[in-house]
């Protein structure tokens, strides 16, 4: 038998006692590390909108083009930028015929899921321009 029997009472309250001496407010609390917060990237700006509309829209929209309007600088573009998120998420622009049975073409027109996040999210932020150190050189 061991010299030492506890009761569960008693043993019920060393545990207390030992529970509160360790939250005691001499006894500093212990520092947890607060969860990092995820960074945000930056919206994004007209210098990738418009790197994009020129690979893919410049060819028709573009001064004397076939198109209704010119998409080849901010200040035609910005205004638009939330029908262009739109048409092109319903994949009417850039116009593109072919159906899905089409061999895939050299020059396609079409958008990838990237190119339409990248204008859906640059309309959704307002469609910020570039600071000015980084604008992109238009072309008439």
């Amino acid at each position: 038998m061991s010299p030492f029997r506890w009761s569960a009472a008693a043993l019920a309250a060393t545990l207390a006692a030992f529970a509160v001496a360790q939250t005691s407010p001499a006894t500093p609390a212990p520092v947890t590390a607060t969860p990092a917060t995820p960074v945000q990237a930056a919206p994004p700006t007209y210098a990738q909108v418009g790197a994009l509309l020129e690979a893919r829209c410049t060819s028709c929209h573009r001064p004397g083009g076939i198109a209704p309007f010119a998409l080849t600088t901010y200040e035609q573009v910005a205004p638009r930028a939330q029908q262009i998120a739109a048409v092109t998420a319903a994949r009417i622009m850039p116009p593109w015929p072919p159906g899905p049975r089409t061999p895939k073409l050299k020059y396609a027109r079409t958008l990838s899921d990237a190119d339409l996040k990248l204008l859906a999210d640059w309309a959704a932020a307002g469609a910020p321009d570039t600071p000015p150190a980084t604008q992109p050189e238009s072309r008439p």
